[in-house]
């Protein structure tokens, strides 16, 4: 099971090389094939018009019909809500010259305040199996805000929890509140996501920059799911009850992205003056219970249309606290 788990959040992080992209080289396959072989195999694929093929033990969909209907994934915009800008697409590049992409929240635990704290995935830094972190030269955290500025960050990884898939990392100097509302990352109930679906919110959003070509130009559009509702949440998978999975598309570069909410907690005496969006979870990986598509073998860009997530319940709000004195 959890070698299976492995597979799948390698799928949802994009590695690319100086000259080619190539797959995740977490997982190698045991047989030296021919150089060509990836290329053959493709021609093969399109010439017997293959549905589906199988890769690292893992089975591929390569029509993505059934896929495109379920996915409402919008592309970020002028006209897209400035709360969005909190997402960002991070950059990883290594020592050997590999470079790999993922997605990452700028949050906070206090409404109103300026931050430097970014919340992404732990496996886009680190081999979760083994709990080896990657020999990383550099990591960047980048977005274009709603006015248009380009905002990019050089980050430090504060915490590595490579056992569950929980990574927070930093930047000198905060972002300023007006220039961009933090996630709000809620410390005084610590509720369950699914509870916070019960406030009835006005609006459950999945976002990162997932991949594909068709609506992520390659990961460097993020895309965005506004239409999710609460019939959307699927629960707690059976190997893990810090995570949960919900029925919304993602593709490979999506992860460490974020599930987002509008909800008035009010009633509970928590007060959001600046009507900022909750933070309700970390994107991990594609969930086992849903089909994978890929157009090709050789093809980057895995997707699927149930995603799992990490809960925010894991976050230690007391160092995100200290890090945004």
């Amino acid at each position: 099971m959890k070698l299976q788990l492995l597979k799948l959040i390698t799928i949802l992080t994009v590695f690319t090389f100086s000259t080619t992209a190539k797959e995740c080289d977490f997982v190698k396959p045991e047989v030296q094939l021919p150089e060509n072989y990836s290329t053959n195999l493709d021609i093969l694929q399109i010439a017997t018009r293959a549905l589906s093929f199988s890769q690292d033990g893992v089975t591929f969909y390569t029509d993505l019909t059934e896929l495109q209907k379920k996915d409402r994934r919008k592309q970020k915009s002028r006209s897209t809500s400035a709360d969005l800008d909190s997402v960002g697409r991070i950059k990883v590049t290594y020592r050997d010259g590999k470079i790999s992409h993922c997605s990452g929240t700028l949050i906070s635990t206090v409404p109103g305040q300026s931050s430097r704290v970014i919340k992404s995935a732990a496996h886009c830094f680190g081999n979760t199996i083994t709990e080896e972190k990657h020999d990383i030269k550099s990591i960047t955290w980048e977005v274009t805000t709603k006015s248009g500025q380009r905002i990019v960050k050089e980050l430090n990884i504060e915490i590595l929890e490579l056992d569950r898939d929980n990574a927070v990392l930093s930047f000198n100097g905060k972002i300023p509140f007006k220039t961009i509302k933090p996630a709000l990352v809620e410390v005084e109930i610590g509720m369950n996501p699914d509870e916070l679906f019960d406030f009835e919110p006005t609006r459950i959003i999945s976002a990162g920059y997932s991949a594909d070509n068709y609506k992520g130009n390659g990961g460097k559009t993020m895309t965005y799911d506004d239409e999710i509702t609460w019939r959307s949440y699927r629960g707690h998978p059976s190997d893990s009850h810090r995570q949960f999975i919900m029925d919304t598309v993602a593709f490979s570069g999506g992860s460490g992205g974020a599930l987002l909410v509008e909800a008035n907690l009010e009633e509970e005496g928590i007060e959001n003056p600046y009507k900022q969006l909750y933070y309700a979870g970390t994107t991990l990986s594609l969930d086992e219970s849903s089909k994978y598509y890929k157009l090709s073998s050789s093809d980057n860009a895995a997707g699927a249309s149930r995603i799992r997530f990490d809960t925010y319940q894991g976050i230690d709000d007391k160092v995100v606290a200290q890090l945004n004195r």
